[in-house]
């Protein structure tokens, strides 16, 4: 059988995934199991999901998806590029066969082409030359820069496109033989869109975002809002000190003093981001960073790769294929020191983000994992 992994975060779980799954089948001739390795209870965007893990794993495993594995914090809470060394990291450890992703060109060529002038020597040394003459601007926006003097067309902005070109640059940097399969990203719908209709209790135009699984579902649920423990990030950004922050990823040292600005100007959550962002610092990037200071994420933590999953759901497909993973796939949280000090220490950090994002959520705690 063949085995095809989605990084993944159904943040909910919308059409567009639906076509993507369908897709999927439509590509090969023999029987596929779909791995989706899920973001946990922290997603890209640097904030909670909407709905917890469990949840969001029924939808996608009702929807269609055979196997549901969890990527867990912190690298389903990092940049593109973390993001994606850490999700293919895991999809190869995995063994899986492809990785098939979502683009807004639908062009893998496209996107090697992309990723080859990234990768190649002359824009390397022009970056590096320009990163140690302008310090103190974001990498981000110095690469974006440079790539633009030298090529004369911007980099791509949109989404998918650049996290496709993050999958297949960490596939050429960890060597692996996952093979790429792309899929061109069709229709409106979208998962901001999808929780934006959740949030305002626009039922109607959910159930044209969602398939009627997730429709049902969600109807059931209470979204999980950043609001409350926003208050407690902007308190300890009130009393944040520089010497307690040093590590932190993504965290810069501009970055830390904006951040305690803006901390002692707001009022609110919503404030504080507002106010510490610019154009060289995103809110994305600043939720990230809020979080990593949260819980101390360092560059180190992210950069030693994900040595674990955690099973979140399964259909029948997914069930016959358990047994094929050499790979530790948890089920239960005892026992976990029997993988190595480096598998248990991993998973206690991220456990003791879950039991934060507990705190704040109003749904009922559930453990048991949906099996078809």
């Amino acid at each position: 059988m063949i085995k095809v992994g989605i990084i993944s975060e159904y943040n909910p779980f919308h059409n567009g995934h639906l076509r993507q799954i369908e897709a999927i089948r439509r590509s090969f001739d023999e029987e596929v199991c779909v791995v989706a390795l899920m973001s946990g209870n922290y997603v890209q965007r640097g904030e909670f999901a909407i709905f917890p893990k469990l949840y969001r794993a029924e939808m996608a495993i009702r929807a269609g998806v055979d196997l549901v594995l969890e990527y867990p914090y912190p690298w389903s809470g990092s940049c593109a590029e973390s993001f994606a060394l850490g999700g293919v990291a895991l999809a190869s450890a995995l063994s899986l066969d492809y990785l098939c992703f979502g683009s807004e060109t639908g062009s893998l060529e496209g996107l090697l082409a992309e990723k080859a002038r990234l990768q190649s020597e002359a824009f390397q040394t022009a970056l590096d030359r320009e990163v140690k003459r302008d310090p103190k601007t974001p990498y981000a926006v110095v690469r974006d820069r440079v790539y633009s003097e030298l090529y004369r067309e911007p980099l791509s902005k949109k989404p998918n496109d650049i996290l496709g070109v993050s999958y297949l640059s960490a596939i050429d940097k960890l060597n692996s033989p996952i093979k790429p399969l792309v899929i061109k990203r069709e229709g409106m719908e979208s998962a901001s869109a999808s929780r934006a209709a959740i949030l305002d209790e626009n039922y109607e135009e959910l159930k044209r975002l969602v398939p009627q699984s997730s429709y049902e579902m969600i109807q059931t649920l209470k979204p999980c809002r950043m609001e409350e423990f926003g208050k407690a990030l902007l308190k300890d950004w009130l009393l944040a000190k520089r010497d307690k922050t040093e590590g932190v990823f993504e965290l810069s040292e501009d970055l830390f003093y904006r951040l305690r600005a803006a901390a002692k100007g707001s009022y609110s959550y919503e404030d504080f981001l507002t106010l510490a962002a610019n154009p060289s610092y995103t809110n994305a990037r600043i939720r990230r960073v809020l979080l990593s200071t949260a819980f101390g994420v360092t560059g180190e933590r992210v950069f030693d790769l994900p040595r674990y999953t955690v099973l979140l759901g399964a259909g029948k497909r997914g069930r016959k294929v358990l047994g094929d993973f050499s790979f530790p796939i948890l089920t239960r949280m005892a026992g976990v020191d029997g993988y190595g000090e480096a598998v248990s220490e991993q998973v206690k950090f991220a456990n003791t983000a879950d039991d934060v994002f507990y705190l704040y959520d109003s749904n009922r705690r559930r453990f048991r994992l949906y099996v078809e």
